[in-house]
């Protein structure tokens, strides 16, 4: 907290009192919100318009440029992520706006740094009121100017409506002052926006910069809860100076052209959004009404297979075909048969494997200590420390629903236990569990993506020289590819994955390959191998970055991030530090690899940690840079 002006802040029940008095909704502004040294340290580390951001909603370049990834910007902006975060911020944040138990976002969605230059202008509008990673409801505002010597008549002023669609509408405005700070709550009826950026000629070199901090609780009043909604906009109507009479200048033309465009991209995204959530409520019925024809080829063309091995000596086989062809199919039968059937299948099951002793069953506590060897670090003594007990976080036909998580002394990792078997997996992957990708394809969710690996690209000096190549491996939407080609469209990219469904929908990808990545061939070497959310998949990663390691150039770098564990997690605590179901996906993520892991692995391998960060989505995913060792020590 020593980074506030205490003068400005410390009087808690004063401000309190003041946010609740304020109209046309609740807010408070603070001038010298900051100690004077430290805002100005924030303008010296402001970022360039360039490094950030600068796509609309709509996908289109425009006048505003966003940084989210703010600590990477220097000391300065650490230093306010780490006050963004901590208990004493957050209690006094709640104490001064009577809102309690308030949440930090580590991802800054939609905040950071905000850059707006000349002509830019914010309809008003009321926030998206969920988070959209994970659900949490939308609270505070929280946003200090940094533009010292503005002037009123440059435009760029906060204005807070009591109702932007009412002639009665009452407007509260705010300028955009050096080191002042304005929070005001997220409701229903918090409709904001700023007028349009006028500077005078000789100032077009300025730019209207500020921090926007926002902050999250877990629920909130019943009376305050809506359905969930992204940022709702109402469009600026006419100027005054449009009336019966009025003759229009070439100057108003592009005006009226500029406010209906305007009003047709917003109507655009909404399709967009109407759309999306049309297609996820069909999928829901269509699944909800028991229609199995999503998988009615899978499961005739397994019956076929199945009855072909039909007296063969070999079962297993055949048990394979007849699992692949069946559990599907039995996902999408309604309950009232599904229920029994999956009882059933749980009863059949075989019992626990050798590795689960006798006194480490589901049930037991996180401070069971187990002797076994690490199947991912090979210790064969291992001091094993059961974290606890899991099951599937996802419904379907699995043919293990009982898993446990064990840490390892050695390797500082955590994994499932049993591993998941093939059958498993596939059904996860290619059979009953569809995952939508409709959150991946909203343009300001497509800006925040590429941001975030751009940044990556740059700042890790991982981008392939010109005519380079990079290797993308369960590439997805391969957006590490798609970085790479906004950078340098020069840069040949080749993406792997098992699965073809996003293989025509990366025209960014070069050459889309659809096999395992030992099938790729040897003697092509990349300069860039990225692993993006993908290691945690897979039963054995050692034998993955081997694979991985013959196909990368002498000078090459492998790029890899992954679901981790918060910060400071320690087995006892069990479970309950995951509080995202990104971060605990049971069966699909086997194992949570540490940095002791990587180096050990590495020293086998050949490898070198070149980088490695575990801040990602506070402290639940890590990033890491690899190279080879014969590289590194050169």
């Amino acid at each position: 907290m020593y980074l506030l002006n205490p003068r400005s802040t410390d009087d808690t029940d004063a401000l309190y009192r003041r946010f609740h008095s304020a109209r046309p909704f609740r807010h408070w502004l603070i001038e010298d919100f900051f100690n004077a040294e430290w805002a100005d340290r924030l303008i010296a580390e402001f970022p360039d318009f360039e490094r950030g951001n600068a796509r609309n909603e709509n996908g289109e370049l425009g006048g505003k440029s966003v940084v989210e990834r703010i600590r990477d910007l220097g000391p300065a902006y650490a230093a306010l992520d780490d006050l963004a975060k901590s208990p004493a911020f957050l209690s006094w944040l709640s104490a001064s706006t009577g809102i309690p138990d308030l949440l930090y976002d580590p991802e800054y969605f939609g905040g950071g740094t905000h850059d707006n230059r000349h002509g830019q202008d914010l309809d008003v509008h009321v926030d998206f009121n969920r988070h959209p990673g994970n659900g949490s409801h939308r609270r505070l505002n929280l946003i200090v100017y940094l533009n010292k010597d503005w002037q009123p008549d440059w435009g760029g002023g906060l204005e807070l409506h009591s109702d932007p669609r009412s002639e009665a509408d009452q407007v509260s405005i705010i300028q955009p002052l050096f080191n002042h700070c304005v929070v005001f709550e997220t409701t229903e009826h918090s409709w904001h926006g700023f007028s349009r950026i006028t500077l005078p000629e000789a100032e077009h070199h300025r730019s209207r910069k500020s921090i926007a901090l926002y902050f999250y609780t877990a629920s909130r009043p019943s009376e305050e809860v809506a359905p969930t909604h992204s940022t709702i906009y109402v469009d600026r109507p006419l100027p005054e100076r449009f009336h019966a009479g009025h003759v229009l200048s070439e100057a108003d033309l592009q005006e009226i052209k500029g406010l209906l465009a305007r009003r047709d991209q917003h109507n655009q995204r909404l399709y967009r959004e109407l759309t999306a959530a049309q297609n996820r409520v069909a999928l829901l019925e269509q699944s909800a009404g028991g229609n199995p024809f999503g998988h009615a080829a899978r499961f005739w063309n397994g019956s076929l297979r199945f009855a072909s091995r039909l007296g063969a000596a070999d079962r297993a086989p055949m048990i394979r075909e007849a699992r692949d062809a069946f559990l599907p199919f039995v996902s999408h039968l309604p309950p009232l048969v599904r229920q029994p059937l999956r009882r059933m299948w749980r009863r059949m099951q075989k019992p626990a494997p050798a590795s689960v002793v006798a006194d480490a069953s589901p049930a037991t506590t996180a401070t069971t200590q187990i002797k076994m060897k690490c199947v991912l670090c090979g210790n064969e003594a291992a001091a094993l420390q059961q974290v606890g007990a899991v099951a599937p976080t996802h419904p379907g036909p699995f043919q293990v629903n009982e898993y446990r998580l064990l840490h390892c002394a050695n390797c500082d990792t955590v994994r499932l236990d049993p591993t998941p078997n093939a059958a498993d997996l596939n059904t996860l992957y290619c059979g009953s569990v569809q995952f939508s990708d409709d959150t991946y394809t909203a343009p300001e969710r497509v800006a925040q993506i590429l941001d975030y690996y751009t940044h990556c690209l740059t700042s890790l000096k991982l981008l392939p020289k010109p005519g380079g190549r990079c290797l993308e491996v369960g590439a997805g939407l391969a957006w590490v590819s798609r970085g790479c080609k906004q950078l340098d469209t020069k840069i040949h990219t080749t993406a792997q994955d098992l699965s073809d469904e996003c293989s025509l929908r990366c025209p960014w990808v070069d050459s889309y390959r659809v096999v395992p990545v030992e099938e790729l061939a040897t003697e092509q070497r990349y300069a860039l191998i990225s692993l993006t959310h993908v290691i945690e998949h897979v039963p054995d990663p050692e034998v993955l970055l081997g694979e991985l390691n013959a196909r990368l150039e002498n000078e090459g770098k492998i790029f890899i991030t992954a679901p981790f564990r918060p910060i400071g997690w320690q087995p006892n605590q069990g479970i309950s530090a995951w509080n995202s179901y990104s971060y605990l996906h049971v069966p699909a993520h086997i194992s949570y690899l540490s940095k002791r892991w990587f180096d050990q692995v590495c020293q086998r391998l050949g490898l070198a940690v070149l980088h490695w960060s575990q801040e990602q989505d506070g402290g639940q995913a890590f990033e890491v840079v690899l190279g080879k060792a014969s590289a590194a020590a050169n």
